[in-house]
């Protein structure tokens, strides 16, 4: 028994009128895919003529295009999500710290000129 698929569809649902042509082919579904990944999903619609509803429509009925948005997904936030080199400042603050505490252990109390601590500010 041979079906025959009717051009009154919307993406993969059948009897539902749609102003655009079904989408049966994953790769340009895929490509589709990528685009709104991207951000670029208007300007595909614009090239392809397609309405970007149709990668949701095709996505509901195809497992596998489903998949591969996962994967692809998963691809993105890897690519995007970089560590960040970040400087090792451990002994420049162990060193301030010591210097601190030397300060303040000297037989003037860590007092400097003018009666107050060491905090980074100066009587003028």
């Amino acid at each position: 028994m041979t079906s025959r698929v009717s051009r009154d569809t919307a993406g993969n649902q059948t009897g539902v009128r749609a102003d655009y042509p079904p989408m049966t082919n994953c790769g340009e579904v895929r490509d589709g895919l990528s685009a709104r990944l991207d951000g670029e999903v208007r300007a595909w619609a614009a090239e392809t003529g397609r309405k970007p509803g149709t990668l949701d429509g095709h996505l509901a009925g195809c497992a596998d295009c489903r998949a591969w948005l996962r994967a692809a997904e998963q691809v993105n936030r890897a690519v995007r999500v970089q560590a960040v080199a970040v400087p090792d400042l451990t002994a420049p603050i162990l060193a301030a710290v010591a210097a601190e505490r030397d300060a303040a252990a000297s037989p003037s109390g860590g007092r400097q000129r003018g009666g107050g601590r060491s905090c980074g500010w100066r009587w003028v």
